[in-house]
């Protein structure tokens, strides 16, 4: 005793150390513990990665192959379709049906050779038994009077006209089976404030919007689908919106099964002449004008001009 009273601050010193230490110990192997847990955990995924890896390594040629042949396929048919596009372009952007000499042909030549050429595609129509020899189920023919259709006009009208004639081509066409054809409209006019016609979302497209009503063998739909799909001078595309209904007497006998369809399809059209690029502009600013003016409502109609 006489020990630790001559030594009772080296006595309470060491007790102090150990009561400071001990704690420290713990705490210092409990962090080494998670960090050896953690490091066998690091561990165990860089073994499991590295195994993927040699998995992927040890992939059959035959698999790499049939990839490698996908690809070109899958570019194959881009590159076919962006072709499609490009020569539909040409064909409604470059083509009238009048010489033109300067890119736009003369008022009143062209005047009277759409005349000519509208009556003809109505006359399809009826020859094919489509519609009645007095119903035009077409747009509307441009009523120019006496005046001399402007050169926008002329535009407008000869992408109107390449358009209905793509589709009296695959209407008439045998192999489709339409019995009769009840209504075709086009949103085509990018000057009318209340169209539907729009730019797509990248600003390459711009997207005339139809809706088509017509009866149809129904067995025949999906030849009636893939003529439009390819057709070669105008690039249509179907969405998938359409109605059908049965349009035969069901008390009756049926041997061919027509039915009624309501079709929305839309055309697209390269913007690339500066025509083109100017209506662009415009409907930019006319949707930067509405959203000024009317700011909850601008996203609603962000599709129309």
């Amino acid at each position: 005793m006489d020990f630790l009273k001559d030594n009772i601050f080296y006595v309470l010193l060491a007790v102090a150390v150990l009561i400071v230490s001990v704690p420290s110990y713990i705490v210092a192997s409990g962090r080494v513990n998670k960090i050896r847990v953690g490091q066998k955990a690091a561990d165990l995924v860089l073994t499991r990665l590295e195994k993927e890896v040699s998995d992927i390594a040890r992939v059959s040629p035959e698999v790499l192959e049939k990839a490698g042949e996908y690809k070109k396929s899958f570019e194959k048919e881009r590159a076919a379709i962006l072709q499609n596009l490009a020569d539909a372009d040409r064909h409604l952007d470059g083509e009238f049906l009048v010489p033109a000499e300067g890119g736009i042909p003369d008022g009143e030549a062209y005047k009277k050779a759409y005349f000519t050429a509208y009556g003809a595609l109505q006359k399809r129509l009826v020859e094919a038994g489509l519609v009645g020899g007095e119903n035009s189920v077409l747009p509307g023919r441009e009523k120019w009077g006496s005046s001399r259709p402007a050169p926008y006009a002329i535009r407008v009208t000869q992408k109107k006209y390449w358009i209905l004639k793509a589709l009296v081509d695959v209407l008439t066409e045998p192999e489709c089976g339409v019995k009769s054809v009840q209504s075709i409209k086009i949103d085509l006019d990018t000057r009318n404030p209340k169209g539907e016609n729009r730019p797509d979302g990248g600003e390459k497209f711009w997207i005339y919007p139809m809706s088509l009503d017509f009866q149809i063998d129904v067995r025949a739909f999906p030849v009636f689908l893939e003529k439009m799909s390819s057709y070669k001078d105008v690039f249509f595309y179907i969405p998938g919106n359409w109605e059908m209904a049965r349009a035969f007497d069901e008390t009756q006998a049926v041997y061919v099964p027509v039915v009624a369809v309501s079709l929305y399809c839309e055309v697209w059209d390269y913007i690339s002449t500066e025509f083109e690029r100017d209506n662009l502009k415009a409907y930019k600013k006319r949707k930067a004008q509405r959203a000024s003016r009317d700011p909850a409502g601008a996203s609603g109609s962000a599709g129309r001009h």
